[in-house]
């Protein structure tokens, strides 16, 4: 099943590969996670030199390698479960106003190349030997300047936007961060939603119009979404009630349940004593004296 090639699946179909062979991988990160780490790097510059990929049904290959595509997942865990040390010196590196720059620097070149690959106009006043080296941009292989760009991206926004940053309280970024909660459910609308929204553009007028209401009509059918799938969540975490009042009077709850929350009160020591001596009273025998 994993070898067809469902469109706009290639994401999902490369994450169940992903997260098959996940608990590997997080065995060695919780005791070598360096190890591993290395492991995966090895495994991305091998696949992308002997050129590894899976192939796909009916013919062809995977759109995304998952022996290349590997590194950043298993990246993203590195980083996840580094220690306070590893932290700390990331922390001194985004301190470090060079590194800033250069990552600055190479994003908004990244920008540049791309723009490149989509207006002739532009391509036209970059060096050809550029052009040839980043374009056409190797997504099947996640090539090294794309994992680069990966890099310098999450270095700028992890060093601009904290973790406690208080615009994460921000009413307007809630319905972003919903979406980002529940991805998947998210992305499988977003499927469906492609499909509809490609034919409403194919059949209705040409406009720049329609086309941007469609794509408001998608992303709020997809944020409606989110919040459904975390409500009903919240909804199944909820402690099950008695259907009735009948149903309720016919539970009998224990003597440890009834004393914890004062159905029964608690004897006192008076009671316990006389019902002590009032035992011991009458097991005793007749003959003999009672004290």
């Amino acid at each position: 099943m994993l070898q067809a090639k469902p469109l706009n699946l290639d994401v999902l179909q490369l994450f169940i590969a992903l997260m098959a062979f996940f608990p590997f991988v997080l065995f060695g990160m919780m005791r070598r996670p360096n190890l591993a780490m290395a492991g995966s790097i090895a495994l991305y510059v091998v696949a992308r030199h002997l050129d590894w990929n899976l192939s796909a049904y009916p013919d062809g290959r995977w759109y995304f390698n998952p022996f290349c595509w590997q590194l950043l997942f298993v990246l993203g865990a590195w980083l996840a479960l580094s220690g306070a040390k590893a932290m700390r010196t990331i922390h001194a590196l985004q301190k470090l106003s060079i590194l800033r720059i250069a990552a600055l620097l190479y994003l908004l070149f990244a920008l540049t190349v791309t723009l490149a690959g989509k207006f002739p106009q532009l391509a036209a006043m970059m060096p050809e030997p550029v052009l040839e080296i980043f374009l056409p941009n190797d997504k099947e292989n996640i090539a090294p300047y794309r994992v680069l760009h990966f890099l310098a991206l999450a270095f700028l926004v992890s060093y601009l936007v904290p973790r406690d940053w208080r615009g994460f309280q921000w009413p307007a970024l809630q319905p972003l961060m919903k979406c980002g909660e529940e991805w998947l459910p998210v992305f499988c609308a977003g499927v469906f939603l492609s499909f509809a929204g490609h034919f409403i553009l194919i059949t209705g007028p040409d406009s720049l119009a329609v086309q941007i209401l469609v794509s408001i009509a998608g992303m709020a059918a997809m944020t409606g979404v989110a919040y459904y799938v975390s409500w009903s969540r919240r909804q199944d975490q909820k402690p099950a009630l008695p259907r009735n009042p009948d149903e309720a009077a016919t539970l009998v709850p224990t003597a440890h349940s009834q004393y914890e929350h004062g159905s029964i009160g608690w004897p006192d020591r008076s009671s316990q004593t006389s019902a002590r001596q009032q035992s011991c009273s009458t097991d005793l025998p007749a003959t003999m004296p009672r004290i």
